[in-house]
């Protein structure tokens, strides 16, 4: 069935373009090239270069449109692509072609490598075109398609090359390489039309051209062939193939990549700590039972499981009985083995297997990439390999674990079931295939409520028929599908057999230079059933598409559709048009006929034309097996093949226990552990024992499936796969892995129907049981013997607990359970000695002499008590007496009455009877004995006793001692603990740590684990974790660390507290430049390096915001290499800074500048070409003309503030002001003043007077003897006592009659005077000590004028007449040199006016016409050159004087007076050229008069203007 429906499939389409693709292009978009040098000067020129050089190739820059051609010529004849291609087969070339200038027959060759085309061109004797390539630019346009045979694969660089030797050139644009896309799926070698015919297959044998399907349990791989599983990527398997599905990526990271985020599982028995990244980028050798895991971290979560991808690489084969687990959060998931068939897996499916080369000591070398789906619900996740390998010839290593969303699709909120989003996330839509995408947009699209539908996803069954013009690649073999059918007019500029063109780098049919007047047609064959069709495209509209022009097409033999560009549904950017067209038809038959026409009689093919593109064509078929249908859903007419009882189209169709399968069009079995679903992974119900999870009805996670059922594990194992083969262990329960079964860790022993391994005898290493009479082993302990499964002490010596080793009894003790002579078990007959309690005693008749047994004397001696034997009745019997008897509850041992122990009476030397002999219960041997942690051992005593943590020995439920109190060394609290991040903790020591951010510590005994430095996570000590050894970055060695140059570091906070060097500020953790600063730094890192600083952050002023060089804007720099200006515009001279600088004083006011007047003095307004006023404007004029308005207390006089002295306001230019000009009133003339007669005056107030003077409230009063002369004021010294007045007055008075006044002249400024310059000049601002102005003056203040009556030019306050005076002489201070007369006769002249003068250093200010014109030739200007063109006229004569008057240089009225004939027949021009230079340098005003046949040239004085030059034409 798979074969016949992939027939269907291969026959249906006949795409547009699935045979080729684009594999280069060049030179399709609009860009600027510049002229460079060097190995990079090919990113200047679209890739090409003059060949065999490193120079750009030649080029033409156009403005409309703004963009740059490459072209070749006769002095630049070739131009090479900088790319080494790589090609093979049968490459197919487009590229176009504007020829310009003359072609005769000279050819244009395109080569590669060995392979070249050329073209031969003529050029016309006019060109037709000269809009739409290059300004207006004459030109002819031609496309090139053509092939390179190519058998084999070739290198080599697409080279360009012209034969014009002559004017002619030829520029490039467009360039298209594309080649076969190859065979279908299926096929690995093809031939034919289309290679459609398969000659070899990727599986199996070609039958009649055609490849067969893979196996029913395999899956086909495009390009590739038969896997044992898709791709992780490709997890959708439909109509025969793994296809790509949008899954989300959460890692595709290589371990090599990443290693320090991974960690390794060390096995303590092998230790080894070789394995590394090696050269190949594989993280090994492992071997033994090593392993190695990472946590994986994500804001995301799989909706629907998540897939695994991982390589496993193998060196020499994998052990048999061995293999490596896949673990997750330390759980089995899969693994992979080897037995004595080969390799298996579980859970698992191998994807790949490949071949290494042979590196290190291993001779076979295999790469295994492996895929799963998990169930995992939630980031972050813990994932391991770990080994149990046995030989150690062979080992392994990881090179990759790729992890995706499984069979939820990326952008998904919700997946209840495989490969179906429920819910997009927001901002998606629902797209074909169940996945969500962000937009529904393409053309092929169409939003249907919130489903995005593609024209192919209409129906049920509908496919594409073809899709063509949707990109910029070219299939030649698809071109000749449409057929001319007529046209009018000019078509088919680039050639008569071009049909499309390219359009904002998109191929289309038809567009400029193609298609204004023609009709297409295209006929279509439709292989399968069908009832319905859409049909879409865009149209184009050239941007001068008449408003008669029509779009017409018709589809079959239905009305014809006709479109202008007058309704349209958006623009582009070159000016064009666009319009949609979608049709849905009923159509059932095996053609489809479709016609467009470009109709209209103004059309033309530069800005008038047609175009379509975005072209498809969607099949809506019927149901498979159906040959004839109304809809997707009704058949009227079914294939001989049909069985309505095996063939299904609907889940409805099938049985409870069936899913639909869309592909094999039939129900299909439930997986048997399913009691219903709706795929073969989706099970919706399960059998009982089985529970229902997204992977399918499975087992518990400690139960193993056998004939279809779930057992429970053995209870020792955590997971299973049978009875006998465990997966998984708990390490709580004491127990680890070995040979698949669970069994107890050394030194403890199981336990019937009890998971929980038992702790064994401290005797034992390993046991059987809970003595030290079932022992397995014996541990290591000094002086210990094994004896059978016994473990104990050698004879006398006993265990110690406190030192854990086997120590030596008392001298007395054969055998003993602590050191003093009270602890004795057993005693050495042969040293005369016998138990007595827990002390070994001398038997009778023995004595203890110096630790010896000695032999009592014969003769009774009464201070030997222990030589006396206790009889019957209590007697005390020398011991060479018999006792015969003794009392109740004795027994005769020796010849000596000794208490029964275990009679349950306490007689004799008895302390307590307990009727047994087992140690440590308060009772041995009738004595007191406790076990040795006890601190008191009697009658009140009372067991067991508290454990005492710290005393050394390990008792009760005590596991460990270690003596001290401190966490995580292996003992805390005397139970053993590991630190909290191990995850394997045995008897204290830690063996594994599956915790992210800690690693093993192989330096420590026991192991330890410590931080992992550089895995990103942050964890315990460390402060931070950057994943680096940088030490740039704020963060080395795990710890906060501030780069070089910060000169002091808070290091709890990581921030830089000062820095080294000036030019920097801390900021974070480093110094940071301060751009803006004008100090060009650069930190001794390199971060923050500054190429220069400006000292502001401006943009493209020559230097960026960000203190790099930049160019300035091309109205400014014109011409700028690497960011630095090397052509200034008009206006700026370039600096060795490399950046444009404004002319100040050129009178050109550009960028940078506001004003232009070259004033240097402050406040005139410009100052430096900066608009500049007094800080007492409150607003200045941004172009350089002064003060607009003044702050309060100021006069605006010409653009400047003055105080206003007597308002009473005081400014910051006054010192007081109190509104009146009385002298030695405190403040005069708004400036501190006190009385002459005072001798200490501050601030304007008096201290005390000089002599003769009293002081009287702050003033000086004149000592008079009784009377006072009203004619002494202020101003009087000296006044008469007489009464004759004032007799001396103050400076700058004068005495008239007794009286003091002002003298006038003095240029002294006192009482009832304005002024006082020292002159009486009249107009000059100051006449008889008041303010006055010029006559011509009409607005005058303070003596400045600031406006002057008509025929008078004002200037800097002065008013200066406009009349002529020739009678009147004056020194002027202009000289005349270089004066040039020359003539030139044109028979028309092309002068606008008759007279046009020139001044060059006013940027060649034309002035040609009839009017007055004045111009200020400042102090900046010593000279300017001067160029007056008169156009003599017919009988008439030209007259000139310049006029020379310089009394003080001695120059007399030396007038140069020149007179010129006109020509009587044809016109000429007279030319003067000359330099007018100044004398003196100051400011001068010119003034110009331009009349119909006169020319003046005169300077301005304040009295009249003097006459410098006078031309006229004047009768013959």
């Amino acid at each position: 069935m798979k074969m016949s429906l992939v027939i269907i499939f291969v026959g249906l389409i006949e795409v547009g373009n699935s045979y080729q693709r684009l594999i280069y292009h060049y030179l399709y978009k609009n860009d600027k090239y510049t002229y460079q040098n060097g190995p990079t000067a090919h990113q200047y020129s679209g890739n090409f270069l003059i060949p065999f050089t490193q120079t750009t190739a030649n080029f033409i820059t156009c403005t409309t449109p703004s963009t740059s051609y490459i072209t070749v010529n006769s002095v630049f004849p070739s131009a090479q692509g900088n790319d080494t291609l790589l090609l093979s087969k049968i490459c197919f070339v487009s590229v176009d072609l504007y020829f310009q200038g003359t072609w005769t027959s000279e050819t244009v060759t395109i080569s590669f490598d060995s392979f070249s085309y050329s073209y031969n061109y003529i050029s016309p004797p006019n060109y037709q075109i000269s809009t739409g390539f290059c300004d207006n630019i004459a030109f002819d346009i031609r496309t090139l398609n053509f092939t390179f045979q190519i058998p084999f694969l070739a290198y080599g660089n697409l080279k360009f090359t012209s034969s014009n030797l002559n004017d002619g050139q030829v520029s490039i644009r467009n360039i298209y390489i594309s080649d076969p896309f190859g065979c279908y799926y299926l096929c690995k070698s093809c031939l034919g039309d289309n290679y459609s015919q398969c000659r070899i297959c990727y599986y199996g044998e070609p039958t009649n051209y055609i490849c067969p399907p893979c196996p029913s349990n395999q899956y086909f791989e495009k390009k590739y062939g038969c896997r044992n599983i898709c791709d992780i990527y490709q997890p959708l398997y439909q109509k025969g193939f793994c296809n790509n599905y949008p899954v989300y990526k959460f890692s595709e990271d290589l371990v090599s990549t990443i290693q320090n985020q991974w960690f390794i599982i060390y096995d303590p028995e092998h230790l080894d700590i070789s394995p590394t990244i090696l050269d190949s980028g594989i993280y090994g050798v492992f071997m033994f039972n090593f392993g190695i895991y990472k946590y994986y971290y994500s804001n995301f979560y799989a909706t629907y499981l998540i897939g695994l991808k991982i390589s496993i690489v193998t060196y020499n084969d994998i052990p048999i009985n061995c293999g490596l687990s896949i673990m997750i959060n330390d759980y089995y998931v899969g693994s992979i083995y080897r037995d004595e068939s080969g390799i298996q897996t579980h859970n698992l499916i191998i994807y790949s297997t490949s071949s290494i080369p042979p590196s290190l000591t291993y001779t076979s070398i295999q790469q295994l990439s492996l895929i799963t789906y998990i169930d995992i619900p939630n980031f972050p996740f813990l994932f391991s390999v770990k080994g149990n390998y046995t030989d150690e010839t062979a080992g392994w290593g990881l090179q990759y674990v790729y992890v995706t969303s499984g069979y939820c699709p990326q952008y998904c909120q919700l997946c209840e079931v495989s490969f179906k989003c429920k819910i997009c996330q927001s901002g998606y839509f629902k797209y074909k295939d169940n996945t969500c995408i962000s937009k529904c947009d393409q053309p092929y699209q169409k939003l249907n409520g919130s489903y995005c539908q593609d024209f192919d996803d209409e129906t049920p069954y509908s496919d594409y028929l073809t899709y063509d013009f949707l990109n910029n690649t070219i299939d030649p073999y698809y071109y000749g599908s449409y057929t001319l059918i007529y046209q009018n007019g000019t078509n088919f500029i680039k050639g008569s057999d071009i049909y499309y063109s390219y359009f904002n780098n998109l191929r289309i049919f038809g567009g400029p230079y193609i298609w204004a007047q023609a009709k297409f047609q295209r006929i279509h064959d439709i292989i399968d059933p069908h009832h319905s069709i859409t049909i879409a495209f865009y149209i184009l509209y050239g941007p001068a598409f008449p408003s008669d022009g029509l779009f017409i097409y018709t589809i079959e033999n239905n009305p014809p559709i006709s479109k202008s560009s007058n309704s349209f549904q958006g623009s582009n950017n070159l000016g064009g048009k666009y319009d949609k067209v979608y049709e849905r038809i009923n159509h059932d038959s095996n053609t489809l006929t479709i016609s467009w026409e470009c109709f209209g009689p103004n059309n033309e093919p530069i800005k008038a034309y047609c175009g379509f593109y975005n072209y498809y064509i969607a099949i809506h078929k019927c149901q498979p097996y159906c040959l004839q249908c109304s809809d997707q859903s009704t058949c009227t007419l079914w294939n001989s093949d049909y069985d309505a009882n095996v063939n299904k189209f609907s889940q409805e169709e099938c049985l409870s226990n069936q899913y639909y399968d869309k592909d094999s069009v039939r129900c299909l079995d439930c997986p048997i552990s399913c009691l219903t679903c709706t795929s073969k992974i989706d099970c919706q119900t399960c059998q009982s024992t089985f529970i229902q999870t997204k992977l399918g009805c499975i087992c518990k996670f400690n139960q193993f499936e056998d004939s279809n059922q779930c057992y429970d594990c053995p209870i020792e194992c955590n997971q299973c796969l049978s009875l006998s083969n465990c997966l998984n262990c708990l390490i709580t329960n004491n127990r680890y892995l070995k040979n698949h079964q669970c069994i107890c860790i050394d030194g403890y022993y199981p336990i019937l129907q009890n998971p929980k391994c038992e702790k064994c005898h401290y005797f034992c290493s390993t046991c059987t049981g809970p003595t030290f009479n079932d022992c397995l082993t014996c541990n290591n302990i000094v002086n210990i013997e094994n004896v059978g499964s016994t473990c104990r002490c050698q004879i006398g010596f006993y265990y110690q607990e406190f030192s854990k080793s086997c120590s030596q009894c008392h001298q007395s003790c054969q055998t003993c359970y602590k050191a003093t002579i009270d602890g004795c078990l057993s005693c050495d007959i042969n040293l005369n000695r016998i138990l007595k309690g827990v002390k070994c005693e001398c038997k009778p008749g023995y004595y203890e002499l110096d630790d010896v047994c000695t032999n009592c004397p014969i003769t009774e001696d009464v201070l030997l008590s222990a030589c006396y034997l206790l009889c019957i009745n209590n007697q005390q019997l020398w011991h060479t007496n018999t006792c015969i008897s003794c009392d109740s509850g004795f027994d005769l041992i020796f010849g000596k009455c000794e208490p029964i122990c275990g009679d349950l009476q306490i007689i004799g030397y008895e302390q307590c009877e307990d009727n047994n002999n087992i140690m440590d219960d308060l009772c041995y041997n009738c004595q007191f004995q406790c076990p040795a942690h006890c601190i008191t051992c009697n009658e009140s005593t009372t067991l067991p006793c508290p454990d005492i943590c710290g005393d050394g020995m390990v008792t009760g439920i005590e596991e460990c001692e270690d003596g001290n109190n401190i966490k995580y060394d292996g003992c805390f609290d005397c139970k053993y603990q590991c630190q909290p991040q191990c995850t394997k903790c045995i008897k204290g020591e830690c063996f594994e740590c599956l915790t992210s951010g800690w690693q093993i510590d192989l330096t420590v005994q026991p192991w330890q684990y410590k931080e992992k430095c550089g895995d990103l996570q942050i964890v315990g000590q460390e402060q931070c974790d950057d994943g680096n050894q940088d030490d740039k970055d704020g963060c080395q060695n795990c710890k906060y660390f501030c780069r070089i140059g910060c000169s002091s570091c808070n290091y709890d906070t990581n921030t830089c507290l000062n820095c080294e060097l000036p030019g920097f500020v801390p900021e974070k953790y480093y110094c940071k430049n301060i751009c803006g600063d004008m100090l060009v730094v650069t930190d001794p890192y390199g971060f923050y390096s500054e190429e220069c600083d400006d000292g502001n952050k401006i943009n493209y002023d020559g230097c960026s915001k960000d203190c790099k060089f930049q160019c300035q804007i091309s109205t400014i720099c014109i011409s700028c290499i690497n960011n630095r200006c090397q052509i200034c515009a008009t206006g700026y001279y370039l600096s060795n800074q490399s950046i444009c600088i404004p002319i100040c004083g050129d009178l050109l006011v550009v960028v940078g500048e506001q004003c232009e007047d070259s004033l240097t003095l402050p406040y005139k307004g410009c100052q430096n070409c900066q608009a500049k006023c007094q800080t007492s404007c409150t607003t200045c004029d941004n172009f350089g003309l002064g003060c607009k308005v003044c702050k309060q207390g100021y006069n605006l006089i010409d653009g400047q503030c003055y105080s206003k002295c007597g308002d009473k306001i005081i400014t910051q230019d006054e010192e007081c002001d109190d509104g009146n000009l009385i002298f030695g009133d405190g403040c005069h003339q708004c400036s501190f003043t006190c009385p002459i007669q005072c001798s200490n005056c501050l601030r304007g107030v008096c201290y005390d007077c000089y002599e003769g003077y009293e002081y009287v409230k702050y003033s000086c009063i004149k000592i008079f003897n009784d009377y006072h002369d009203p004619r002494c004021d202020q101003s009087c010294l000296i006044c008469s006592i007489q009464g004759y007045g004032c007799q001396v007055c103050q400076s700058g008075f004068q005495n008239i009659d007794g009286k003091c006044q002002p003298i006038c002249g003095d240029k002294l400024v006192l009482v009832n005077e304005e002024c006082d310059d020292g002159n009486l000049i009249f107009e000059d601002g100051c006449h008889q000590c008041s303010f006055s102005c010029p006559i011509s003056c009409i607005n005058c203040y303070l003596g400045i004028c600031l406006n002057c009556a008509t025929q008078h030019f004002y200037y800097q306050h002065q008013c200066y007449q406009l009349f002529d005076n020739i009678y009147l002489k004056e020194d002027t201070n202009l000289e005349f040199l270089d004066i040039v007369i020359t003539q030139t006769f044109i028979e028309n002249p092309n002068q606008t006016s008759r007279i046009q003068m020139k001044i060059f250093e006013f940027y060649q200010q034309n002035y040609n016409q009839i009017g007055q014109y004045i111009e200020i030739m400042n102090s900046g200007f010593p000279y300017i050159n001067i160029e007056i063109d008169f156009t003599c006229q017919q009988n008439k004569k030209l007259e000139s004087q310049f006029f020379k008057s310089n009394y003080q240089k001695g120059v007399y009225d030396k007038n140069i007076i020149l007179s010129y004939d006109c020509h009587n027949f044809v016109n000429h021009i007279i030319k003067f050229s000359f330099k007018l230079q100044k004398i003196i340098l100051k400011d001068e005003l010119l003034i110009i008069n331009i009349s119909e046949e006169e020319f003046k040239l005169s300077t301005l004085f304040t009295s009249f203007k003097q006459r410098l030059l006078q031309i006229a034409l004047v009768d013959v």
